[in-house]
């Protein structure tokens, strides 16, 4: 197996073989060249003229590749990622290049991160310079007095350019998002818009991992790393990394809810809030999930849906470990262990742990029974009582008892049951069963 000297050599089965391309004072002091790409150039750049013969030649090729691409101690599919960037970082350009290969990625997600942010920032930057232009004059009279020239309307590509005071030009909004309406006036704003709808995040934080839809998004997001939060809350020295989440923090401070629903009159503290609740009003849906094709009504929303697919639960309890797909769950998993209960019934004052249980609890109070049975007319509070109900006319047992086989409607009869097993083994054969519901 290969392995590297002090001095920058790879040996191989008794052979040293110095470093092709790469000065002595440099492979070895940190200057950016890690222990994989040494390898991999020293592969890359060996010549037939270091060995005696096609065989020499061959075998040497082969311990240099096991040196780069140590296969005794990577997956196949690390070997491939690893073959893949190699090709991505050639065939790019070579001013790109030089950007990614700076940064030293170690995986093809975090080389395209850089690439495409490199390539955007690039667009960006001459889409500006094309529209601010100078108003050109000229000289019209025989004295040389310089007159302005008006600049007449016309159609570069898509985009409308019309003149506008102050010698610049202004371009119409003509990129219009099919998913949403919003319109735009450079084809790569649009081509970023919609990473929002398709769920799309090719930005890759180098540091966690965390991906955007979004440039700017990331550039927020590194802030987090960096623990720069220069916008601080005069109320209660709360730190923010962005003006915005300082603004939004001090509301929660006045009570202000500035935004009002044109349909129903409700109030929101935030503009985001007012327009995914006008969304729900038009029957607006405009993020889709590329999965299933389920639609929803806010980014958020979808971002949490598609963890169903990913299986990612990032929200995890301190107390337990459980692990959990929303923050709401979480919170609301908490108070198991803390028993708090937060919600308090107006009419009886009893509390409860969860909103869901305070309003079937309510519906003791107002008689309410919205679940009929449809063979016997028989009406419930709650569903699960309907559905426990109904196993009455079907003859449905799904709780089985695997001690001595007996079947039940009811899960908390199971349970009684297996009292009586555990009775009859008073030494603790009981841990043995379990609840199994067949459906």
């Amino acid at each position: 197996m290969g392995t590297t000297t002090p001095w920058g050599n790879v040996t191989a089965r008794g052979h040293a073989y110095p470093v092709v391309g790469i000065p002595e004072d440099y492979a070895f002091s940190g200057h950016g060249m890690g222990h994989t790409e040494l390898h991999r150039q020293r592969f890359r750049q060996f010549s037939y003229q270091e060995a005696e013969g096609p065989r020499e030649a061959c075998g040497r090729l082969r311990e240099l590749c096991h040196c780069w691409l140590e296969p005794e101690c990577r997956t196949k599919e690390q070997i491939v990622e690893q073959l893949i960037l190699e090709q991505f970082l050639i065939v790019l350009p070579q001013d790109i290049q030089n950007q990614v290969r700076e940064r030293s990625p170690e995986t093809c997600a975090q080389a395209v991160a850089l690439a495409e942010g490199f390539v955007l920032r690039q667009q960006e930057d001459k889409q500006e310079e094309e529209q601010v232009r100078p108003v050109c004059s000229r000289t019209s009279s025989r004295h040389g007095a310089l007159e302005p020239q008006p600049l007449e309307s016309k159609e570069e590509g898509n985009v409308a350019v019309h003149p506008v005071s102050g010698g610049t030009q202004r371009r119409e909004k003509s990129h219009v998002c099919i998913e949403c309406g919003k319109s735009f006036t450079r084809p790569s704003d649009l081509a970023k818009h919609l990473n929002v709808h398709t769920g799309e995040r090719p930005y890759l934080c180098v540091e966690c991992g965390k991906s955007f839809s979004q440039l700017s998004h990331l550039t927020r997001h590194q802030k987090i790393h960096s623990g720069e939060k220069p916008h601080i809350c005069s109320e209660c020295g709360d730190t923010f990394s962005q003006r915005a989440y300082l603004v939004s923090h001090q509301r929660s401070h006045s009570g202000e809810q500035p935004y009002h629903c044109s349909y129903c009159q409700k109030c929101f503290s935030h503009q985001s809030a007012l327009k995914i609740h006008e969304r729900n009003h038009m029957g607006q849906k405009p993020y889709a999930c590329t999965d299933c094709g389920k639609r929803f009504v806010s980014s958020s929303s979808l971002t949490t849906h598609r963890r169903i697919h990913t299986g990612e639960k990032p929200h995890a309890c301190g107390v337990c470990g459980k692990r959990f797909i929303q923050h709401s769950n979480l919170v609301s998993h908490q108070r198991t262990h803390s028993g708090e209960k937060p919600f308090s019934c107006k009419v009886c004052s009893r509390k409860f742990a969860y909103p869901s249980d305070l309003t079937r609890h309510q519906k003791i109070h107002t008689g309410e029974k919205p679940y009929a049975c449809d063979e016997c007319d028989r009406r419930f509070t709650r569903l699960s009582d309907l559905i426990t109900h109904q196993r009455i006319h079907t003859g449905e047992k799904p709780y089985r008892c695997l001690e001595c086989g007996r079947r039940f409607r009811q899960r908390g009869v199971l349970v009684k049951h297996q009292r009586c097993h555990s009775k009859e083994n008073p030494k603790g054969t009981h841990h043995a069963l379990y609840l199994r519901f067949y459906k």
